[in-house]
């Protein structure tokens, strides 16, 4: 009999206040904060991406237009021998993190003392006390909602020769094809530099799909800074989900990174073979 190999999972520290980043470039830190301004969007843009703000060296941003509770990330800039270096957190909610905690030890203070001279009040106090913890395991939890926010700070400061979009910036793709963006089509012809900027662009929860009928189409949802990937040829038992080959960890093996998410697009887009990271399973049969 063959021994059982136990998988040992690294155990993950409690990060609240979201996970740190550090991104080395070539430009300087003039260059740098350029770069970052004239890639975001307006503030209130409907749409889903990084906006933000830079004071000297401090950059603040966020994704979403409408989401208060949405990620954010805040980085420094500081010069280095070779250009420059952006260090920081990102996480899904840090300014709500951060004020929960500045309240925490005032609030529970006065609560107990209210509670001191109420006994019916002492309930209330330990349920307040308790929601504390509950904010920061949520903060912990989703923490990597803000790697598209880290995602779009590499993109910016990556140079041109080594940027994902510069392998695929020459592949053509078929003119029948539609790109749709949270329920809404984008005009114009699809592109490689439009596939990759919806992807760069998703939020938690944001559907993008490449369609040229309603029932042929390939979708990837994000999700905690990574991809789900579907697509369909037909009918509804032609409706398949993307498994990463080779890979056992049921939590992990439906899930692909930007860069893997932004080679099925354009492989599909331009029917090119898929690539051999990846195998389809109909949706309606059991996992393996």
């Amino acid at each position: 009999m063959g021994r059982r190999r136990r998988q040992r999972r690294r155990s993950v520290a409690f990060q609240p206040f979201g996970f740190s980043f550090h991104i080395a470039t070539s430009k300087s830190p003039t260059e740098t904060k350029v770069a970052i301004q004239s890639r975001t969007k307006r503030w209130f843009d409907p749409k889903n991406g990084a906006r933000g703000w830079i004071a000297g060296p401090l950059i603040c941003l966020w994704l979403s237009a409408f989401d208060n509770h949405g990620p954010m990330l805040f980085g420094w800039v500081s010069k280095s021998e070779k250009g420059c270096t952006i260090r920081g957190r990102a996480g899904a909610d840090l300014n709500g993190v951060v004020m929960a905690a500045l309240i925490l030890l005032p609030t529970i203070w006065i609560m107990f003392k209210i509670a001191s001279n109420s006994d019916g009040f002492w309930p209330l106090l330990i349920v307040a006390s308790l929601s504390f913890p509950l904010i920061f395991w949520m903060a912990h939890k989703d923490r990597r909602q803000g790697e598209p926010l880290v995602r779009f700070l590499q993109d910016v400061t990556a140079e041109k020769s080594s940027s994902v979009l510069s392998t695929v910036a020459a592949v053509r793709i078929s003119p029948t094809l539609k790109l749709s963006v949270g329920g809404e089509e984008v005009a114009g012809p699809v592109t490689p530099g439009g596939l990759h900027q919806a992807l760069l662009d998703a939020g938690e929860g944001d559907f993008i799909i490449l369609h040229s009928a309603p029932e042929r189409y390939i979708q990837t949802m994000a999700k905690d800074g990574r991809f789900f990937i579907e697509k369909r040829d037909g009918g509804h038992m032609q409706h398949f989900q993307a498994l990463r080959v080779g890979v056992g960890d049921k939590s992990s093996e439906r899930l692909f990174s930007f860069d893997e998410m932004l080679s099925v697009l354009v492989a599909y887009a331009s029917d090119q073979a898929k690539p051999s990271f990846i195998s389809w399973q109909r949706l309606d049969m059991p996992s393996s």
